[in-house]
């Protein structure tokens, strides 16, 4: 198989078949919650259990593998994060089930059930996100994984990991419009982030914990987000200065070391533990993961038991297609 250049157009999409990963690195949650959302109750068990985000994330799984010829995959599971709520109590806390689920139901255990089977790396940890595992990984990764890693997930938290030069890329697929059209798989690198957000991934946390983020109830600086008011705190969030701000252990700053308007400086200042409580939790920086902490644990497959899960929830259609999945995974 041919492998594209890495550098060039930020985006590319599915019409360039021959584009080849060495790593795919799938958030389970996230893929868990967007097909069980998608499917909602249309399909289901003969005893009324939803299934859609079984069906859904296995079919994902097997088309990514034929766009992208990953040589191996790796699964980041979320395991809850107390430590994050405790600095931000209003932190994902009105997160619900889709419609018609039970109210304390959520699919990722039962998708995991199932991925936890296939052959790759696979990474928890007690208390952490799968963004932190997906950090992790890109940090410590084996030493077998020498070329791209492209990671799949809606959290756009892990956007700040995108390195061109390191070969570390976002996923994210989008639909466009019109009822016969199809989802496009569209790469994030450098240059789209900065179209985005106005700032270069390393200032993609300090920029959120500014700005606040709606998707995860994080509230931003007051009177931030009125017009005109972003691009101050983009050119703050890009300043090298700004490190100063959000270290916490910078006790002795004041307004005068703040490259922003003196309204701003001043705002900066009386929230600043606000500000720092936010960019402790949207920053993906290791620094809460215990010291010597291994996540990582490698799976060789396991027919058997996906074939088990997938009869559990009543997948008949899906039983003949995994022995040749798992067949392309370990070749």
């Amino acid at each position: 198989r041919m492998q594209q250049p890495w550098l060039g157009n930020n985006l590319k999409d599915d019409d360039e078949k021959d584009e080849s990963v060495d790593t795919l690195l799938l958030d389970v949650s996230f893929m868990a919650h967007r097909h069980a959302h998608a499917m909602g109750q249309r399909l289901q068990t003969s005893d009324g259990r939803m299934v859609g985000h079984i069906f859904g994330a296995f079919k994902q799984i097997k088309s990514f593998i034929g766009t992208f010829h990953p040589r191996r995959l790796a699964f980041v599971y979320d395991r809850g994060c107390p430590w994050r709520r405790a600095l931000v109590p209003s932190y994902k806390q009105s997160r619900r089930p889709p419609d018609g689920a039970p109210k304390q139901w959520s699919p990722g255990p039962e998708v995991e059930r199932l991925l936890r089977s296939f052959p790759g790396y696979h990474l928890s940890l007690d208390d952490f996100e799968a963004d932190d595992m997906a950090c992790w990984f890109t940090r410590h990764a084996p030493l077998d994984v020498k070329g791209s890693i492209l990671i799949y997930s809606g959290d756009r938290d892990l956007w700040a990991l995108v390195d061109d030069k390191a070969k570390i890329a976002a996923l994210v697929t989008k639909k466009p419009k019109g009822p016969r059209a199809k989802s496009k798989n569209i790469w994030v690198r450098e240059e789209m982030v900065k179209e985005e957000f106005g700032v270069s991934p390393r200032a993609l946390a300090k920029l959120k914990a500014l700005l606040g983020d709606a998707s995860d109830e994080i509230h931003g600086l007051r009177g931030a987000i009125r017009p005109g008011k972003k691009d101050v705190l983009r050119g703050f969030a890009e300043d090298e200065l700004s490190d100063i701000y959000f270290d916490a252990y910078q006790n002795n700053i004041t307004k005068d070391h703040l490259p922003v308007p003196e309204p701003f400086q001043d705002a900066l200042m009386a929230e600043r533990q606000d500000m720092l409580n936010n960019f402790r939790v949207v920053n993906l920086d290791l620094a809460q993961i215990p010291v010597g902490s291994n996540p990582l644990k490698v799976e060789t497959g396991n027919v058997a038991g996906a074939l088990d899960t997938l009869v559990e929830f009543e997948c008949e259609s899906l039983l003949a297609q995994v022995e040749p999945l798992f067949k392309e995974l370990m070749r």
